[in-house]
């Protein structure tokens, strides 16, 4: 299985039915647009959870930080 990191979005568009969305790198992924709709039910859910873990993790940093001043 290949595996495509995604840190940054440069565009989001659709056209003809599909989703365009452009990486740093240049790569684009193409979506059928049917297909990623009935997805999102589960991808939102999901980038929330991966959002939530990643907010908690910064204030535990910021935390630490202000205990070392």
């Amino acid at each position: 299985m290949n595996e495509i990191y995604i840190d940054k979005t440069i565009t989001l568009h659709t056209s003809n039915g599909e989703v365009y969305i452009e990486l740093e790198d240049g790569t684009t992924l193409i979506f059928e647009g049917s297909e990623l709709y009935r997805d999102l039910l589960h991808i939102v859910p999901m980038a929330k959870e991966a959002h939530e873990w990643n907010n908690a993790r910064l204030e535990e940093r910021w935390k630490e930080l202000n205990k070392k001043q």
